[in-house]
């Protein structure tokens, strides 16, 4: 006999096929998300290169104006490169954290790394900005004021990161 409708054989199949999509899906879309928030930081970490060679230009030839990342710092011509480095981590955690998440996952100063208790591997957790100099004692208009700003885009756990030739450990 003929009946109109659907049978519970073809049901379950077309519900099954819409999980099979929503899962993949799903799947897709935590990847964008993570791609995003890596970009994100990575634009962050240059948004911070890009205030601060601002600024060291102001800073080397007395000029009085500063980059709005910056504003309201006090760093001078005598300040270390390791106060310019802190002053990045501050800076980025006050303009890049969203609401709701710690600051201190948004960046932070590479030394700090080594007997941070939230850090037990000493690496940075994933699109984190790390910030930190190859000479913490050396002034604007020295050779070897080099602050690095690096970004963790690829954990090698899928929390933490390496340390890489581009970005060695801030410590020996």
């Amino acid at each position: 006999m003929n009946r109109p409708g659907f049978s519970l054989i073809e049901l379950l199949v077309v519900i099954t096929i819409i999980g099979i999509l929503a899962g993949v899906g799903v799947v897709a879309y935590r990847g964008y998300i993570d791609s995003v928030k890596t970009d994100v930081a990575v634009t962050n970490g240059e948004t911070l290169n890009r205030a601060m060679a601002t600024d060291l230009v102001s800073i080397n030839n007395d000029l009085s104006g500063r980059s709005d990342v910056f504003a309201n710092a006090t760093l001078t011509s005598s300040s270390t490169c390791e106060s310019y480095a802190r002053e990045m981590v501050s800076s980025a955690q006050s303009k890049f954290a969203l609401a709701g998440s710690a600051a201190a996952t948004v960046s932070i100063y590479g030394p700090d790394l080594q007997t941070h208790v939230d850090f037990p591997k000493q690496k940075p957790f994933k699109n984190q900005i790390v910030v930190y100099c190859n000479n913490g004692a050396a002034l604007p208009k020295d050779d070897d004021f080099i602050v690095r700003v690096c970004v963790c885009d690829d954990p090698d756990d899928g929390l933490s990161c390496s340390w890489t030739a581009a970005c060695p450990q801030p410590w020996s």
